[in-house]
């Protein structure tokens, strides 16, 4: 093969790392311009809206504690169903 083919091919692969490279920083530059200005928009958001999302949260949060405590309920309920079962099993006779 050509000595100047395979240093053309060299340069070439050379530069599209670079291009590459830059594209891609500069892409990832973008990304963060873009999230910062949607974060501070979001600060100035509607007041009202602010409000309606805090009662969102506090709705969820609440019915997030509901069902830890039903979780529990569910837990000590399987286990004394086991024990009553386990209990029941011993009273069996053999046959």
């Amino acid at each position: 093969m050509d000595p100047n083919v395979l240093a053309f091919w060299k340069d070439l692969i050379a530069l599209g790392i670079v291009t590459g490279g830059l594209l891609g920083g500069a892409g990832v530059l973008a990304w963060t311009v873009a999230r910062w200005r949607s974060l501070k928009a979001g600060q100035q958001a509607n007041p009202e809206l602010l409000r309606a999302m805090d009662e969102l949260r506090t709705s969820v949060d609440a019915v997030h504690e509901d069902m830890a405590e039903m979780a529990d309920r569910l837990e000590f309920t399987e286990r004394a169903l086991m024990r009553l079962a386990d209990q029941k099993q011993r009273q069996l006779p053999e046959s």
